[in-house]
């Protein structure tokens, strides 16, 4: 099984309670295997099933707040904010994003 690690920033609303809230955004860091198909039976195995893709790992590595024209302030990341963000992070998206960046590297080996 062969894993490729993959890092993206991601745009969240972290509410403040009472404060109300504030667009935050994490970058996040994860590993990503991008499954392989069903294998037929051959001389040495009956067949192998279909392994699908898999995202593991997923670590917020940092998080900002966007200032504009480019600018971001960094904030701290405490233990609870990077398990919330762990948990709350869209998998199937980070795993569409990691198979769109897969293509295009294969893509560029071949030229």
């Amino acid at each position: 099984m062969a894993w490729s690690v993959h890092q993206i920033d991601i745009s969240l609303t972290l509410s403040m309670g009472d404060s109300g809230s504030l667009e935050v955004i994490a970058g996040v860091k994860f590993k990503y295997h991008h499954g392989s198909p069903e294998v037929g039976p051959t001389y040495s195995h009956g067949g192998l099933p279909a392994d699908p893709p898999e995202v593991d790992a997923i670590e917020v590595v940092s998080l900002a707040v966007d200032l504009g024209d480019n600018k971001r302030e960094e904030l701290p990341l405490t233990l609870a904010i990077c398990e919330w963000i762990a948990e709350t992070v869209d998998v199937d998206a980070l795993a569409e994003f990691a198979a769109v960046e897969h293509k295009l590297i294969a893509a560029d080996l071949g030229d």
